[in-house]
């Protein structure tokens, strides 16, 4: 009994400029393989990458992160000043004025 076929009923269509479109029919060609068959079989078992990120979202997320970076290093040095404060009291002692000069 041979299997009957999947109904294709779903279209999915983009845009490529003139070159896109040349190297695409070029590698299907190649393949034996009409655009279609090509996009299709590359689609569901190729690689795709992810997008990469532009360089104009970086370029908004670097000073962002930098603003970041430095306040991360002023709150771990205000982490090491109490630490230390704390350590120099000892285990029993107690917090007076005279130990924040």
């Amino acid at each position: 009994m041979s299997e009957k076929k999947k109904k294709k009923s779903k279209i999915i269509s983009f845009r490529a400029n003139e070159d896109e479109y040349e190297v695409i029919a070029g590698i299907a060609k190649s393949a034996n393989m009409n655009i279609s068959e090509y996009l299709k079989i590359r689609a569901l078992e190729g690689n795709i990458q992810q997008p990469k990120v532009s360089s104009e979202d970086l370029r908004a997320v670097v000073p962002e992160l930098t603003r970041l970076t430095g306040q991360i290093g002023r709150i771990g040095n205000n982490v090491n000043q109490s630490t230390k404060l704390l350590s120099s009291i000892g285990p029993y002692g107690f917090v007076s004025p005279k130990n924040f000069r």
